[in-house]
């Protein structure tokens, strides 16, 4: 039975929309909406999304160098927990599994935690 791509019910024997340009389906008008939405954001935004998130990264590896990788840690630790806050964007295994609205609130999760780490690394 396929699963509606945005909000990962079966769709069973009811009426299937077809994405035009993704090739998934959708179980309603609303969730084609927001899935047609919600990919033809990413396509034009998900790269620099996820060059912040390598650029961070590469920052944090340059902090060992120089002693001050708790700070610097810590600070991008909350600035990658915003940006995966803000950011509609789920990974792509998440968004197999969950669907898109799951995987947005798993994100804002993931976020907060990442958020409350790295407050408290600073902190301590």
């Amino acid at each position: 039975m396929p699963k509606c791509v945005y909000c990962n019910k079966e769709i069973g024997d009811g009426p299937a929309l077809h994405l035009d340009h993704d090739g998934g389906f959708c179980c309603g008008e609303d969730c084609k909406r927001e899935a047609t939405r919600y990919l033809a954001t990413e396509k034009k935004y998900k790269h620099w999304y996820f060059l912040l998130l390598i650029g961070a990264l590469m920052a944090w590896c340059v902090s060992f160098f120089f002693g001050i990788q708790q700070y610097v840690g810590g600070a991008l630790a909350v600035l990658c927990g915003l940006v995966t806050i803000l950011s509609p964007f789920v990974p792509q295994m998440m968004e197999d599994i969950l669907g898109i609205a799951r995987g947005q609130r798993v994100c804002i999760y993931v976020g907060a935690l990442l958020v409350v780490t790295g407050i408290l690394s600073v902190v301590k």
